[in-house]
């Protein structure tokens, strides 16, 4: 009989334990998930920033791409003047050489 009573202590000394454990899992697991949410959110945030420094680079390259195409027409507007000038160059030239000593 007493080791019948020994051996219920013993298994009721293992049940708290193994209650203890469980409580302190179940803490530990809370512990986790709060963790985890606390995780997700500062996540979702750093996704949004992301989300508006993707569209302000979108944003520059757009200008980019715009100035770079100005300034190949720029570059071409200039070869045309310099063209123009050219011609007229030429033809103030030509004149000078008709008119006697350039002055008419």
């Amino acid at each position: 009989m007493q080791y019948i009573l020994e051996q219920n202590a013993k298994t009721a000394e293992l049940q708290r334990a193994a209650e203890q454990r469980m409580v302190r899992f179940e803490r530990n697991m809370e512990f986790a998930e709060r963790r985890m949410e606390f995780s997700e959110r500062r996540m979702e945030a750093a996704d949004r920033r992301m989300d508006r420094i993707d569209k302000r680079i979108e944003a520059i390259l757009k200008l980019v791409r715009t100035g770079m195409r100005m300034m190949v027409k720029l570059q071409e507007g200039q070869a045309e003047i310099r063209k123009a000038q050219k011609e007229t160059a030429r033809k103030l030239d030509r004149l000078l050489r008709i008119t006697p000593n350039g002055r008419g």
